[in-house]
């Protein structure tokens, strides 16, 4: 590779550069007597420059096809600057774009960076904090990716419909995971989390069909509203000691789903949290919980018990919603002092 001294020579540029310059850059001045890159250095994928300001580089000729080098400089007006940011939208919908180098220099990428393009596999390096909103969005060729540690937060709906990955490894250097991250990754059969994170959000696994085990971290405190709704193939799932509450939805349609320890730290279960889990055979609830929301298990039609570890009095203590039990035949709740039979609500 050229030095940057090599690169940084005074160039006379004649009117074909001028042509050459205009076509890839929309927003840059060239004239005689300037330096600049040699037309052979211009990335040929980039229509847009580096804005002074966030040196962030935008835009990208949507008809590339192959695999982009972003370099770590750019020359703009006079000056050189570092790429560090790669900017919101910039390469949105470059479908024929298979494959992307990132930059060490870079620290960010901005909101649907890659999003709809071809991409077949992606390094995210070690200096990026932070994946923004939607970064990689119905990427859907992708299936193979390696986040480097040092991310430290992954925007809502950032691999969203990226239905074609099969596995991922998110860091310990990640602290925090948006909505919906990995909704409708429906390829996806494994996925192992960091004990950095507390939250497993909302909807972040909604609809990612493949998907048979999951461990959630110790450090998790919460299971967001939606988080697993939809995951059909979802046998076994182990709760930690230390969430506190079950959001709505959170296992609505999880249909291979066969049996459930709720922790003692749990107080609430929200509202359809295990909804249609027809494998749903036995469920254990602690004696803390304090609310049960409606059609928590509603259609979930093979529940035959549910070990209670309180007393008869605390069960008929907790709030229930209606309908937290529709369309279930019968019911037996197993107390720590006795048994309640309860009969089906259709």
């Amino acid at each position: 590779m050229k030095s940057i001294h090599h690169l940084v020579r005074r160039w006379m540029v004649p009117l074909a550069l001028i042509l050459v310059c205009a076509t890839l850059f929309a927003s840059c001045t060239v004239g005689s007597n300037i330096e600049s890159i040699p037309p052979s250095e211009i990335p040929n994928a980039l229509d847009g420059t580096i804005t002074k300001e966030n040196r962030a580089l935008i835009g990208c000729k949507k008809d590339f096809e192959g695999t982009l080098n972003i370099p770590e400089f750019f020359y703009d007006n006079g000056t050189w600057y570092r790429v560090v940011t790669i900017g919101e939208r910039v390469f949105n919908d470059c479908s024929r774009m298979w494959g992307v180098t990132i930059p060490d220099s870079v620290t960010s990428i901005g909101a649907s960076a890659f999003a709809n393009c071809g991409l077949w596999n992606l390094t995210i390096p070690g200096n990026v904090t932070s994946i923004g909103e939607q970064a990689f969005l119905s990427c859907y060729r992708l299936t193979d990716i390696t986040i480097s540690d040092g991310v430290t937060s992954i925007g809502p709906q950032a691999f969203r419909n990226c239905f074609s990955l099969p596995s991922i490894t998110i860091p310990n250097s990640v602290t925090s995971i948006g909505d919906g991250a990995f909704y409708y990754c429906s390829g996806l059969t494994s996925v192992t989390l960091p004990d950095s994170i507390t939250a497993i959000s909302n909807e972040m696994f909604r609809d990612c069909g493949g998907l048979i085990e999951i461990v959630i971290p110790d450090s998790v405190t919460s299971i967001g509203n939606g988080a697993f709704l939809q995951c059909r193939k979802l046998e076994s799932i182990t709760i930690p000691d230390g969430v506190t509450s079950i959001g709505n939805e959170a296992f609505w349609n999880c249909e291979s789903l066969k049996s459930v320890i709720v922790p003692d730290s749990v107080t609430s279960i929200g509202s359809s949290a295990f909804r249609g889990c027809t494998a749903l055979t036995s469920i254990t609830l602690p004696s803390g919980i304090t609310s049960i929301g409606g059609y928590t298990f509603a259609h979930s039609s093979n529940l035959k018990t549910i070990t209670f570890l309180g007393t008869m009095e605390e069960w008929n203590a907790i709030h229930k919603d209606p309908g937290w039990k529709l369309m279930i035949p019968a019911l037996e709740i197993v107390c720590s002092d006795g048994t309640i039979m309860m009969e089906g609500v259709k």
